[in-house]
Order: structure tokens, then sequence, then C-alpha cells
């Protein structure tokens, strides 16, 4: 695998879409600490989410993102559950 990361995605997601029923993606290249900070063409180049849309692309079974470089939106569904759980159902 020393190639174009998406032919490696390309391959990769047409053989894991054969042995499942849907793939679930973590691509988060964005790190960064208090003390550094993405120059604006790296970000310009790291909010495509590349990895995850090109999963998407060519997959043939649904693709769950489970975080990439600009959305996290699993994050949002444990959130609501916590909600619920610690202070009930809103619908009383």
């Amino acid at each position: 695998m020393n190639k174009n990361t998406i032919e490696h995605v390309k391959e990769a997601s047409g053989v894991l879409s054969r042995y499942c029923d849907g793939l679930a993606i973590r691509s988060s290249e964005l790190i960064t600490s208090s003390t550094e900070s993405v120059n604006v063409k790296a970000w310009e180049e790291l909010k495509k989410d590349t990895v995850v849309k090109s999963f998407m692309k060519y997959s043939s079974v649904p693709v769950i993102n489970m975080e990439s470089n600009v959305f996290h939106p699993c994050q949002g569904l444990g959130d609501a559950m916590t909600i619920k759980e610690k202070l009930g159902n809103a619908k009383k």
C-alpha cells in the first residue's frame, strides 16, 4: 500500500462491502494542540474529507461517518442519549 490513498480506499471499500451490511469510517487527519494551528491552505484540503467521501463513493453498502476532519455526527447521538438518560423523556 504505497500508492495513492484513494486507490487503497477504492480497493478496500469494494472488498469490505462484500463482507458486511455497512461500513463505519473514522478518519480524522486534523490534529492540533493549543500551541499549534493548521494553516489555511492545509485546512482547505483537510475539510474536503477525502477519505470518508471516497468510501461513500466506492462502497456498495451504507457508510457511517464516525468522525472526520469536519463532522463528528455520532457525538450528537451520544449527547442526545446522555440527555435522555439524565433528564428523562421530554414527551411527558
